[in-house]
Order: C-alpha cells, then structure tokens, then sequence
C-alpha cells in the first residue's frame, strides 16, 4: 500500500474511533448521572423508611397501612439495588471500552506518524531524483 494512502486510511480509522470514544464518554456521563439519581432516590427510600417506624398505630387499619406501606418500600428500596448493581455493571463495561479505544488510539497515532515519516521519505526522494536528474541532464 503507498505510504499516502496508508496515512488516508489509518487517519479515517483514527477519526472513527475518535468519534466511538467520544459516544463512550458521553454513555458514562449518562450513565453515572443515573447512578446519582438512583442513590438520591435510595436515601429518600430510607428516609422514609426511618420515618415510617415512628408511628404508633391505634386501630388494625392503621397497622395494616403501615404495614403495606413498609412493604412497598422495602421493594422499591430492592428495585433500586438492583438497578444500581446493573448500572456499576455497565459503567464498568464502558469504562474497559472507552480504556480499550484510548489505548487503540494511542496506536494509530504511532502508526499515523510513522506513515506521514513514509511520506515525507517518499517526498524527498522523488525529489531528490528529480534534482540529480537536472544536474546529469544539465552536464550531458
């Protein structure tokens, strides 16, 4: 492959994964912002679920709607675990993605100097034909 195309498609490849990088970073910004609201939403569960052992319950009714309702809030505070566990799982899984395209672009940058360095050599030689060919022409 010549060097210059070498260079052309190496730069294409590197832009792309620029671009996938860039999707990466943006998920785990949603997804961390996601994480956030989730722990917000388990404090406020917890919150609630502190309050709601205060009171003192007179009639059966009252014990049990408070019953229901400490129920209630024990599976939204299970609901949130698990969504908390499967969002670390795929912040973990994008960050080792985003750390894999980082590393690959480190790469391609290596192998986009070395080809713009085969450029320049293929450059300079072509020139340096050019100018020896004037001097044995200018002589003959």
């Amino acid at each position: 492959m010549k060097p210059t195309r070498r260079k052309s498609v190496l730069e294409k490849i590197a832009r792309k994964n620029m671009a996938e990088t860039a999707k990466l970073r943006s998920a785990i910004g949603e997804q961390e912002k996601q994480l956030n609201e989730i722990n917000e939403l388990m404090t406020r569960i917890k919150e609630l679920q502190e309050n709601s052992g205060d009171q003192s319950c007179i009639s059966p009714n009252e014990l049990r709607a408070a019953r229901w309702y400490s129920l209630k809030l024990s599976e939204q505070c299970m609901i949130l675990e698990n969504r908390i566990e499967f969002v670390e799982t795929e912040l973990a899984h994008l960050r080792k993605s985003s750390r894999d395209k980082s590393y690959r672009n480190s790469k391609l940058e290596k192998l986009i100097d070395e080809a713009k360095q085969m450029v320049r050599l293929e450059k300079d030689r072509v020139q340096e034909k050019k100018t020896s060919f004037v001097k044995s022409s200018g002589n003959g």
